[in-house]
């Protein structure tokens, strides 16, 4: 896929042709173009695509969006893909800055406070990080609330 390609795409999504992505417009385009895709999961989508922070995404973060997710595309689990993009530095595990963008991501009111409650309940081995089980478990929870 091309940059002119994903820029195609974006204009697309854009329906206000505002320049940039609203929650909304990212939303609904995900449950239109992706088979099975939850709110939630668009949600959280955006949010850790949102680079800035902004609360909108422009080109270039959506852009980088595509371009991991193509890097990524064998891979069909979307918690798989969370943790990946998550994984800032890429070293296989999620520190306590990585764990608060992605509780962020689904609730804007968490505080460090929070993720350090987090820890204390998923790092089940004590290393300061969570591997991918601890993660899972802790998405688990966090699904069946």
């Amino acid at each position: 896929m091309t940059e002119a390609d994903i820029k195609q795409v974006f204009d697309m999504i854009d329906t206000d042709h505002s320049g940039y992505l609203d929650i909304d417009e990212f939303v609904k385009a995900c449950s239109q173009l992706i088979e099975g895709c939850e709110k939630e999961s668009a949600v959280a989508l955006f949010h850790m695509s949102d680079e800035n922070g902004d609360g909108k995404m422009d080109f270039n973060e959506f852009k980088n969006m595509i371009e991991f997710y193509l890097k990524n595309s064998e891979e069909e689990d979307p918690y798989v893909l969370l943790f990946k993009r998550c994984d800032v530095n890429g070293d296989g595990v999620l520190d306590k800055k990585e764990v608060f963008d992605i509780l962020q991501s689904i609730d804007p009111k968490i505080t460090i406070q929070d993720v350090n409650e987090t820890f204390d309940i998923y790092d089940t081995d004590k290393n300061g990080s969570l591997d991918f089980d601890e993660y899972m478990k802790m998405v688990e929870d966090i699904k069946s609330q």
